[in-house]
């Protein structure tokens, strides 16, 4: 309560621009890259769960006192998730600024969903909420008024380009109420590799393309790879369809996501497929990204062959299988892109030792740089200078200091 008095007749500043609220497992990927695509943009302070595991029991008094707007971003069980439930309804009870993000698989809020309400959180969890003044009947009257709330659409399925834009227009409903000044990023915001069939590629980036949050990990790791090894990196899903093929022959790496779609959308197999039969000399790199993925135990080839999983001709199916299996038998790293910040980074330097060529390029590179400037001192330290040299600087010397120019040299070098 004294922080909301503080917050309410003190001038106190929210210490948080924006607080996304979000479902972890169906959108866990999607605020990370939604906290990404802001600090692009705006210099400012976003809470996301993940970054800050200590404030976790304190999370609806954040809302109410030290947030500025809370985004939802939302997903098809963000609404039905209690703890989103208790933000939304903070929020909205003590005149926050809420900026709700639908998503490509969000369903508005219909009255059938709003009754089935009282039957999907244990009395545990409304216990829970009771304690924090948050009713069931307060939870339904504020997702009535919420669907009166103009959304901004985010299709994960889109290109970061268009991820962007809809993170700027969030940014300024954000700011929309108040007077918060805050400064743009300089120099944060890079430009994503973008194929051209002229044109070398290192990492080509491959999901199942119906897997919302592999989709969003791809961009993630897009980025991240892109910064760090200072390479050329390419999402798949994003090069025109007609121009896939080329990128996919000639791209130096194949970075595989592995996700559960990967044993349910044939894609994924099919871009691999190309991949290898058209490059020869392109390496598979494997990661896994989600908790949920498991690998296949042997009778998943044998359905795959018999064309058990995959519609298409039996040839098709069996060089899915046949390439399948080949991935899966990679050593996969691990990326968690609902970690904190620090894991991530952890996380992404470890991926990065995967690409050898590419590492040991830059290795190269960055030991040359470092070394120039020690060869430029000892080139002018070490050497003696000639008796020419050493009386053309004394002349240089004696006029300086009589203010004179040396009548030897001219002025421009002087």
């Amino acid at each position: 309560a004294s922080r909301a008095l503080r917050s309410r007749f003190q001038g106190y500043s929210p210490k948080f621009l924006m607080f996304l609220c979000h479902h972890k497992e169906g959108g866990g990927s999607l605020a990370r890259w939604f906290k990404m695509l802001v600090h692009e943009q705006v210099d400012v302070r976003v809470f996301l769960d993940s970054d800050c595991l200590e404030d976790l029991e304190n999370v609806f008094d954040i809302v109410k006192t030290e947030t500025k707007a809370l985004v939802i971003l939302m997903t098809c069980h963000t609404l039905s998730r209690m703890w989103c439930a208790g933000e939304i309804v903070s929020a909205w009870m003590n005149q926050i600024n809420v900026v709700p993000v639908a998503c490509e698989d969000y369903v508005p809020v219909s009255d059938a969903f709003l009754d089935s309400l009282r039957s999907i959180w244990a009395p545990g969890q409304l216990h829970t909420l009771g304690e924090s003044g948050i009713s069931l009947e307060k939870i339904i009257s504020v997702y009535r008024q919420l669907r009166k709330v103009r959304t901004i659409k985010f299709d994960r399925s889109t290109s970061p380009t268009l991820h962007r834009d809809a993170v700027d227009r969030t940014i300024r409903r954000a700011l929309a109420q108040g007077n918060t000044a805050v400064e743009r990023s300089s120099g944060r915001r890079r430009a994503l590799a973008v194929f051209r069939p002229d044109s070398p590629l290192d990492i080509m980036v491959v999901c199942a393309p119906k897997d919302a949050e592999a989709v969003v990990v791809s961009c993630i790791l897009q980025l991240l790879l892109q910064r760090r090894l200072e390479a050329t990196v390419a999402v798949a899903l994003h090069i025109e369809e007609r121009e896939r093929p080329v990128a996919l022959s000639v791209c130096q790496y194949l970075l595989a996501l592995l996700s559960p779609d990967v044993t349910h959308d044939p894609r994924f197999a099919d871009m691999i497929c190309l991949s290898l039969r058209q490059n020869k000399q392109c390496e598979v790199v494997t990661v896994v990204v989600s908790a949920q993925f498991s690998f296949p135990r042997a009778d998943f080839f044998a359905d795959v062959c018999k064309g058990h999983k995959f519609a298409g001709t039996g040839a098709a199916n069996r060089a899915r299988a046949e390439v399948l299996k080949e991935v899966f038998t990679i050593l996969a790293s691990q990326f968690h892109a609902q970690a904190s910040w620090g894991k991530i980074e952890w996380e992404v330097a470890e991926l990065a030792l995967r690409f050898r060529s590419i590492t040991s390029g830059r290795t190269q590179l960055v030991e040359k740089r470092s070394r120039r400037p020690l060869l430029r001192r000892l080139t002018t330290e070490s050497v003696p200078a000639s008796p020419a040299r050493r009386r053309s600087r004394s002349r240089s010397s004696e006029a300086a200091r009589s203010g004179n120019r040396s009548p030897s040299l001219p002025p421009s070098e002087v």
